[in-house]
Formats: structure tokens, C-alpha cells, sequence
């Protein structure tokens, strides 16, 4: 707590349209930060006033109704208080906007790599058993669709428009990996052989589970708004 009210430990600068997320996690360190003071002093208050002395005994109480209707009730009400606004921030999560700029991501051992749609403004299809050094996406190159997809190399840049909402696609080529924004506040995992959608992802993004050789190669990439 002393860290966080010095400011020396706070949460990275959030993209403007989703502060949202900011005031949900302050409700939930209030709740709690104010749940932690209030416990100990009580228990710092129980272990004064309740302390041995000579001549006190101790009085067994098998229960306590009223008591524990009382504790049950502040529980339920400090659970809802914490679920409540995160439900609501994810009921936006999993609704992308309809005019969404879709863009794949695609993971691999040890780099992304990404797929605009052209000027029909959808991706064609791809498939992971198409995937060959010649094809690196795995597009199926009978589909229309597909035939004037951008396809970025690995290790490239991700550039957005600015103020256009987008939809990002995650696939991976080989493993479970995990597309990480901190200035998003979330992380999605990109898994093999199906997508997975993240909405609005914007700035740094980096792979959150590390493990492997040669993981620093894909710790981190760049993303640039337009």
C-alpha cells in the first residue's frame, strides 16, 4: 500500500478508451485495501482486549447465528462490489464494435506476424495445414477473399489507424502463446489451430508466458497507431 500511494508502483498509462478498467481495479483496491486495514485492527483489537490475565478464562460458543447471518451478509456484498463492475468491463470485451478493423496475429517460435485485409476489407480464409515456407499463413489462395490480404513478415511492425476500433484475430503456428498489452490491461492467448479475438489493442505488446530457448527474441514488438 505504501508503494502504491507513493506512486513508485502504479499501473502503466491506459489507452484512453478503456479507463474503464482503471476504475474497476480501483474499486477493487479500495474494497480490499480497506477490507486488509479493518481485519487486522480488529484482530489487533481482539488480541489486546482478549489477552491473558490472571483469573480470565476463556468461553467456548459452539455458534453465533446472528453473527454469522451478519458475516455472510458483508461477504456477499463485498463479492458483489468486486464482481459487478468486471463483468461489465468484460460484457464489452467479448462484444467488438461492428465496424472493427480485423487483423490477424500470428504467433510463432520466436516472433508474430500479421495479416491486413485489402481492399475488400475481409481476410480470407487460411488453414493450419496449408501452412509451408511458401505460404507462411496458411491461406487458402482459391478463396477471393484472400487474394489481396497484406501479409507482414515476422519480426515487422503493426500499424493501426488511429481512432478506429480493431479486432485482433490470435492464432499460433506451433504453441500456446499469450499477445500481452500492458497499456490495455489485458492479455489473450493466441492458440494453435483456432483464433482467438482481443478488441482495441493498442501500444507495446510483449509475451507474457515465458519459457524456452531463445524466448528473449519474442519478448516484446512494436505497435504503431497511424
Amino acid at each position: 500500500m505504501l508503494f502504491t500511494a507513493s506512486g513508485l508502483w502504479w499501473l502503466p498509462p491506459l489507452a484512453s478508451n478503456w479507463g474503464a478498467i482503471d476504475t474497476m481495479l480501483m474499486i477493487a483496491l479500495v474494497v480490499t485495501g480497506l477490507a486488509f486495514v479493518a481485519v487486522n485492527l480488529v484482530i489487533a483489537y481482539f488480541v489486546f482486549r482478549y489477552r491473558g490475565q490472571p483469573g480470565r478464562k476463556a468461553v467456548f460458543l459452539p455458534d453465533n447465528p446472528a453473527l454469522e447471518r451478519t458475516l455472510i451478509l458483508i461477504t456477499t456484498l463485498g463479492i458483489i462490489v468486486l464482481l459487478a463492475p468486471g463483468l461489465f468491463v468484460y460484457s464489452r470485451f467479448i462484444r467488438p464494435p461492428q465496424d472493427a478493423l480485423v487483423v490477424e496475429v500470428v504467433a510463432q517460435q520466436w516472433a508474430w506476424s500479421y495479416r491486413y485485409p485489402g481492399q475488400d476489407g475481409t481476410l480470407g480464409r487460411a488453414d493450419p495445414k496449408r501452412i509451408s515456407p511458401q505460404n507462411p499463413f496458411g491461406i487458402d489462395v482459391t478463396d477471393p477473399a484472400a487474394k489481396d490480404d497484406i501479409p507482414i513478415d515476422p519480426g515487422g511492425q503493426l500499424h493501426l489507424p488511429l481512432g478506429q476500433p480493431v479486432l485482433l484475430e490470435l492464432r499460433s503456428k506451433d504453441v500456446l502463446h499469450s499477445f500481452y498489452m500492458p497499456q490495455a490491461l489485458r492479455a489473450r492467448a493466441a492458440p494453435p489451430e483456432r483464433r482467438a479475438a482481443l478488441t482495441r489493442g493498442l501500444f507495446l505488446y510483449s509475451l507474457l508466458y515465458l519459457g524456452g530457448l531463445s524466448v528473449s527474441m519474442l519478448l516484446s514488438a512494436a505497435l504503431r497507431l497511424l
